[in-house]
């Protein structure tokens, strides 16, 4: 049986939204610019210097997180990476990198909010599914809808964003862009 987690329905919109003002905030801090963030250097960085000292972000050993390839520490406002997830974001691996975004997300969107088990599965719907929540801000996050176009295909995305062809495909489709 698989563990349900319920959390405050939140909106695609207001998840862009917050996704965008991080975004922002990231390209200021980060001094980037153009279409791909420096994300690593974010949250190694410049979260605990400049927008919380009491943020940790932990590389924890395989061992230490078995299957897991993060975890968000809401009560301890600390994100804990894989050791081989942080290992290939830094080498620019697009997926751990949207792992890292994902992390980011829980923190962002759920640190000021009770997030409790549910019931059932079928108790949560999609808008208060804290990993849905994550995978939706990572996604805003990397790839902001307001620069994705119809010409856009998932190798534009793939170029411009530093995102694997997958959650390239995955966001023209849920933008309605892309039916392959």
């Amino acid at each position: 049986m698989r563990l349900s987690y319920k959390t405050h329905a939140r909106s695609i919109k207001e998840i862009r939204d917050k996704a965008e003002l991080v975004r922002n905030v990231i390209q200021i801090l980060t001094k980037t610019t153009g279409d791909n963030i420096d994300l690593l250097r974010f949250v190694e960085n410049e979260i605990s210097d400049k927008i919380d000292e009491s943020f940790n972000f932990i590389v924890c050993t395989e061992d230490e997180m078995k299957s897991n390839y993060g975890t968000t520490y809401l009560n301890e406002n600390a994100i804990c990476i894989r050791e081989d997830v942080y290992y290939r974001a830094y080498e620019g691996n697009s997926r751990d990198l949207f792992t890292i975004a994902h992390e980011l997300g829980h923190l962002f969107l759920h640190s000021n909010q009770n997030v409790k088990l549910a019931r059932s599965s079928s108790e949560v719907k999609i808008y208060e599914d804290p990993e849905w929540q994550a995978n939706t801000f990572a996604a805003e996050l990397l790839m902001p809808a307001k620069l994705i176009t119809k010409e856009d295909s998932p190798f534009s995305l793939m170029k411009r964003f530093g995102v694997s062809y997958k959650a390239a495909e995955i966001r023209l489709k849920k933008l309605g862009i892309y039916d392959n």
